[in-house]
């Protein structure tokens, strides 16, 4: 009867479920007869003892070698054995070793290859550390002995539970030590304590916990198993799986904390900068913070290490939250959203820094979480990871990003109850456990026994087969869920575009015609802000005789020009960078805003906006703007109104346009071809403004533009941008 399937009492501790092998409570090995009242854990009937000739091995006679060689270990200065593996290993010392059986009467296994013992095979934890050299043989046939018999540059570390330990730190070193060859033995055993599953304990047989194919199947990604495993690893005590303790440290964690932080850095870059690194100016930044920023991050790269180092794989990875978190609170205290509009260099000198931490977080998260880092590489456009111990900056001025993508997604609610229920076991029947407990004879017994095995075993193969049917259905689910959210965003997205093209080229026609150009031509006209040619049809009426296409030609280029001699054209409009120096809720509408404005005149202009909804209050203080100021000043619910501040618009967002770094209140703004002095005030008769609006857009750069020509600065560089929105009209 193999080890597992007989339970007894422990006749070291007392405990009841002690295996044949291995009591789980006291960590002492046993041979199946020395448990006490033993009982077989298929049919809970005592098992016959027969004699049986088995193969031991002789650990008394080994233990003073496996003594000092482990003492050495354990006094060196780079010892990091865990204080539980010391503890198991001392303790079987103390209490003196004992020849241990390593031969089974058993069909599966590995055969011993020994003559008179040709119908048994070698008992499991003798033959299975040795498969870790033959593994290694297999794979490199030519190079195994570089790794398993130079113990003078190769050190071997065993990651094991506690139950484990004795098989790593008596029995595999003993055996080698046995063969008098140069093996490589343990230098360090990691060893944990129990995980726990939610209150109780996994178990297979009843369904109660999650396993490897299961894993797989709930569709979460193995990055995040790796790091949830690696945040509770029950290093110093025992720990639990929890399914509402895993969402959580998924959303706080790698979505809010590290997910957040490489997201809102190199989108910005992506944006602002246009997935360019800018240069870093020291001299712009708060020299105090900076430095503190710098210190604490290299302060957690040498905890970083030191936890690698010492084998505490659970502190490393609160080691990366915890720059991911300093690189959070460094851009929230310096805040380059705001600088932006105010000093460009200094804002994308923040951006730089940040950047360059995310591109040493992707080596740090390797180890744990392979896949996240290879994505942040591929965005970050790194052809290689760079392991850095301190601060560096890895992505030099110039450097250009990959696409920005989300790393991770919210694990929510229901999906925990989902997985909780799916997980949380199955009970066997019941007369099936009458009968096992109490057969009336001996024909009775083999039968319930055999019954009640074979039963049991279809039992929970069905059981096995529903999870992994309900586990494939959830996981389908959300990835098609998933499938038809990113389609129907990008349907979203191409109808958006779709009908701001329809409105330009019906802006066009319009304002073609107000320009004496009766026929709109049929050729293909290509949007800046679509990726698809746009073909128009006879929208409009044209003469049935189809006119030669030079001719067609000849009008569409005479629009400009048709354009600039009726002055109706950008050159009208009095255009200027403004500083908002003031803003107030409109006193009697809740959509408006009343702003004091500085235009460069000897005082402010009354400006009254509709931007209540768009841009909260405390955004409108103290910044500079681009208004449009000959325009016939209007009372807007009693307040008149002396200038319209202009903005990237679209149905659901709004932003006013920045003027470029070095502007001032009052610098004019042009277009270039379009030269020439503006209108004192607007004829609203005439409807300049808008047969001049439909060709202002944001160009899919973020750059203000009339007739696809970016606006910029009387005697300055720089162009008028948006912040975020691209591909939208200007009104």
């Amino acid at each position: 009867l193999a080890d597992r399937f007989v339970e007894g009492e422990c006749p070291f501790c007392g405990y009841e479920e002690a295996r044949g092998d291995q009591c789980d409570k006291c960590g002492h090995l046993i041979n199946a007869p020395e448990l006490k009242l033993p009982k077989c854990k298929l049919c809970s009937h005592p098992p016959i003892i027969r004699t049986s000739e088995h193969l031991f091995l002789d650990l008394p006679k080994l233990q003073l070698n496996l003594e000092k060689y482990l003492e050495e270990q354990w006094a060196s200065s780079d010892c990091c054995w865990s204080h539980n593996a010391i503890a198991i290993t001392k303790k079987w010392l103390k209490e003196g070793l004992k020849e241990r059986c390593i031969t089974r009467d058993l069909k599966w296994g590995t055969p011993v290859p020994l003559e008179n013992f040709s119908n048994k095979v070698f008992y499991v934890w003798f033959d299975a550390p040795i498969g870790y050299l033959s593994i290694t043989a297999n794979y490199s046939p030519e190079h195994w002995k570089k790794w398993w018999m130079d113990d003078k540059h190769v050190e071997l570390y065993h990651f094991v539970g506690k139950d484990n330990v004795p098989f790593h730190s008596i029995i595999f070193p003993a055996t080698l030590i046995a063969t008098n060859e140069q093996y490589c033995k343990v230098k360090n055993i990691s060893a944990t304590e129990y995980l726990n599953y939610e209150s109780s304990k996994f178990s297979k047989s009843r369904g109660v916990g999650v396993f490897g194919n299961n894993a797989r199947e709930t569709g979460i990604p193995a990055d995040v198993w790796r790091f949830y495993l690696l945040y509770t690893r029950p290093e110093s005590q025992d720990a639990a799986f929890n399914w509402d303790d895993f969402a959580l440290k998924v959303n706080s964690e790698l979505l809010s904390n590290l997910g957040n932080f490489v997201n809102r850095a190199l989108s910005f870059v992506e944006r602002r900068f246009h997935g360019v690194i800018p240069e870093v100016d020291e001299s712009l930044l708060d020299k105090d913070r900076l430095q503190a920023f710098i210190h604490n991050v290299n302060e957690t790269l040498n905890n970083y290490i030191d936890c690698f180092d010492n084998l505490k794989l659970r502190d490393s990875v609160k080691c990366i939250l915890n720059i991911s978190r300093l690189g959070n609170q460094y851009m929230q205290s310096e805040r380059p959203w705001e600088l932006i509009k105010q000093n460009e260099r200094q804002a994308g000198s923040v951006l730089a820094i940040v950047a360059n931490v995310v591109a040493i977080l992707a080596a740090l998260v390797h180890p744990i979480m392979p896949e996240i880092s290879t994505t942040i590489c591929k965005q970050l456009q790194l052809e290689k990871l760079v392991f850095c111990s301190s601060f560096q900056f890895l992505l030099k001025p110039g450097h250009r990003i990959g696409q920005v993508t989300t790393l991770f997604v919210k694990f929510e609610k229901e999906t925990v109850e989902q997985f909780r229920k799916m997980f949380a076991g199955f009970q066997t029947n019941s007369k099936v456990a009458n009968v096992k407990k109490s057969p009336s004879s001996g024909k009775n017994i083999c039968k319930a026994v055999k019954g009640s095995q074979k039963y049991c075993e279809m039992f929970a193969e069905i059981e096995e087969t529903r999870h992994r049917i309900s586990a494939l259905k959830l996981f389908l689910t959300q990835r098609a869920k998933r499938r038809l959210a990113a389609e129907n965003e990008e349907l979203q997205k191409h109808l958006e575009k779709l009908k701001l093209d329809y409105q330009i080229l019906m802006d066009r026609r319009e304002l073609y015609s107000k320009l004496g150009l009766n026929t709109v031509s049929n050729e293909n006209i290509s949007l800046e802000n679509s990726n698809e040619k746009f073909t128009t049809t006879k929208d409009v009426v044209k003469d049935k005789k189809e006119k030669p296409k030079k001719k067609v030609a000849e009008k569409m280029d005479k629009v400009t020009a048709s354009d600039q001699k009726n002055a109706v054209n950008i050159s009208s409009l009095d255009i200027r960078v403004g500083l908002i120096k003031k803003a107030v809720k409109h006193p009697q509408a809740d959509t408006l805003y009343v702003e004091e404005v500085d235009v460069g005149e000897d005082g402010v202009r009354t400006v009254v906006s509709g931007l209540v909804n768009f841009i909260p209050l405390e955004k409108m203080q103290n910044r500079f703007a681009v208004l449009l100021c000959n325009l016939k000043p209007a009372k807007m619910r009693g307040v008149e109104s002396q200038a319209m501040v202009l903005c990237a618009s679209t149905k659901d967002a709004v932003e006013i346009l920045e003027p470029p770094e070095g502007a001032v209140p009052g610098d004019r703004i042009f277009c270039p071809g379009y030269e020439g002095t503006p209108e004192a005030q607007l004829n609203p008769k005439k409807k300049i403004w808008e047969s001049v609006q439909p060709l202002l857009l944001v160009n899919a750069d973020g750059q203000a533009c009339y007739a696809n020509k970016p606006l910029r600065i009387v005697g300055k560089e720089g162009c008028l941008t948006a912040p975020t929105l691209r591909s939208v009209p200007i009104k």
